[in-house]
């Protein structure tokens, strides 16, 4: 690698390099045929978009306009390097050891349980990366929406459904991520395929109902859970989005009876709010409160 003295003077400066980082004087031959004389020095870290080497070996030539050149012994490091001229892009792909993407999964679902999910995100999308599997994309993305990078989240999902179009929890998220990022009517379609590619998925006969009633097209989500109720009468929550879709149409006779079964869900401490408002509703305050 060859830097000019411009940086090699910005980066002693600022710290990056240290007396232990300079060697001796060394002739170099440049991609033009000239030999030059430069100063060796070893960069400590070198980083390239998200990939980093350690102890780059660097001279640093006199002139003070020299551009800043990667040699084939530091593209040597890269597992792979991609030219793509239409897009004025240059794609790095580094090598990663089968120990050490253990370690990073590894590292990565640690991350999950310290709930510090923008490491874990970062890891995953590393992971993905070294292996090309799909799934940590998934993964990837789930820890964004926990994090609370919705952008982020739906970007994730989009990569992950194209690669996975066939799987069900891909397609469940997908539909999500449309939805926390505030497009229904996208999320609604995409829900909607997923209820009709995957029948059994009550997650997502659940959320198009919900978004439905959410979007005040309260008749679109009651054939829904009618529709959802034949497949699974057993689905508590399918008779806690009737109420709601019913309640919300002025029906409330016929909402109360939905509401006593929805009263009877086991409390849950992510659905929790849906045990307590089939309580409000029935007049159960008291229930409620406690």
């Amino acid at each position: 690698m060859t830097i000019s003295t411009v940086e090699a003077s910005f980066m002693k400066k600022n710290g990056y390099l240290e007396e232990r980082d300079f060697g001796g004087k060394e002739n170099y031959m440049t991609a033009s045929g000239e030999v030059e004389e430069g100063t060796v020095i070893n960069l400590r870290q070198v980083t390239v978009g998200t990939l980093s080497l350690k102890n780059v070996r660097a001279s640093v030539v006199k002139s003070q306009n020299a551009p800043l050149l990667l040699g084939q012994s530091v593209l040597g490091r890269f597992a792979k390097v991609e030219v793509d001229n239409s897009n004025k892009e240059i794609r790095f792909t580094s090598v990663i050891k089968q120990i050490e993407l253990t370690e990073i999964k590894c590292a990565a679902f640690y991350n999950i349980t310290e709930e510090k999910y923008d490491k874990a995100a970062m890891l995953f999308h590393k992971a993905f990366e070294a292996e090309q599997n799909p799934e940590y994309l998934y993964y990837e993305g789930i820890c964004w929406s926990c994090y609370g990078d919705n952008k982020k989240y739906i970007s994730v999902m989009e990569a992950a459904l194209a690669l996975l179009p066939d799987d069900e929890n891909v397609n469940y998220q997908y539909g999500y991520s449309y939805f926390i990022n505030g497009k229904y009517e996208e999320s609604i379609a995409a829900f909607r395929k997923c209820v009709e590619r995957f029948p059994n998925s009550d997650d997502s006969r659940y959320m198009l109902a919900y978004v439905l009633t959410r979007q005040e097209k309260y008749e679109e989500a009651l054939s829904v859970l009618e529709d959802s109720l034949a497949y699974n009468p057993d689905f508590l929550y399918y008779h806690f989005a009737k109420a709601v879709a019913l309640y919300r149409l002025g029906r409330n006779d016929e909402a109360i009876p939905e509401w006593k079964i929805a009263s009877t869900i086991p409390f849950d401490e992510n659905y929790g709010i849906v045990h307590c408002e089939a309580l409000l509703r029935l007049g159960e305050i008291e229930q409620c409160r406690e």
